[in-house]
């Protein structure tokens, strides 16, 4: 009987735990839909997501992977590595949600999405932003990123519409971005996207920028089968006691 009520035991923390909705350390294919598949594509050697972006509204350097539809208030943890070859202005290669396929510029509701890109604009370039989804808010770093160190990105949220954001170096932990209490928009996504994707005038470029290691993860909602395994602990300590009471083991008062 104990043997039983350890294994629903397991079964009730295996499904409290079951909130990963996407994983991917990129040593085998992702299946991405590239749309520009010579410039931003699966590095099988290096086993990372490549995109080499340029401002230019003739191409879209882009790709992007449909995952289970959400909602925002239901995300947990957002983890991605990143890594630059290059930084150039104005080229902004991203990691955003999307509610929609993002094919063509029209199923963008917003520019920005949920997520995060280099900043690399105006007179203080080589920085890092977070952006809250659909009211293209955002966060800036105070610090500066530079090429040729990975950074890792963990965005973790709450349900009351605000997420916390760290950025740091993944070997060092220095930290370019620490912010909290930012507020983002309730929205509904299925579709996540690398790259750069937008329609400005074009100029010099590229920024390459390298992605590993993303982890996407939502608060379990509440399953019948995780109340069923409650409910069989609940009768089975209600059995032992039964037992232990008819052995003589404990004395009723």
């Amino acid at each position: 009987m104990k043997k039983v009520a350890l294994i629903v035991l397991m079964m009730i923390s295996a499904n409290a735990n079951a909130g990963i909705i996407y994983s991917e350390d990129f040593s085998t294919d992702p299946g991405f839909t590239s749309l520009a598949p010579s410039l931003v594509n699966w590095n099988s050697g290096a086993e990372n997501y490549q995109a080499e972006t340029y401002r230019n509204n003739n191409q879209k350097y882009w790709a992007y992977k449909d995952v289970p539809s959400f909602q925002s208030t239901a995300l947990k943890t957002i983890s991605v590595d990143i890594f630059y070859e290059t930084l150039n202005q104005l080229t902004y290669p991203a990691f955003r949600f999307f509610a929609d396929e993002p094919i063509e510029s029209a199923s963008l509701t917003n520019p920005y999405g949920l997520g995060f890109s280099q900043y690399n604009c105006c007179n203080d370039p080589d920085r890092f932003a977070v952006y809250d989804g659909l009211t293209g808010s955002r966060e800036i770093s105070t610090n500066h990123i530079t090429s040729g160190v990975w950074y890792n990105i963990l965005m973790e949220f709450s349900s009351d519409l605000t997420f916390d954001a760290l950025v740091t170096e993944r070997n060092s932990g220095n930290v370019i971005l620490d912010a909290e209490d930012l507020t983002y928009a309730d929205t509904s996504y299925s579709y996540f996207g690398i790259g750069y994707y937008a329609t400005i005038s074009p100029n010099v470029g590229p920024t390459t920028m390298l992605v590993d290691n993303i982890q996407i993860t939502t608060v379990p909602a509440p399953q019948s089968g995780v109340l069923f395994a409650f409910g069989l602990l609940l009768l089975i300590n209600a059995r032992l006691l039964q037992d232990k009471i008819s052995q003589g083991k404990m004395i009723r008062v």
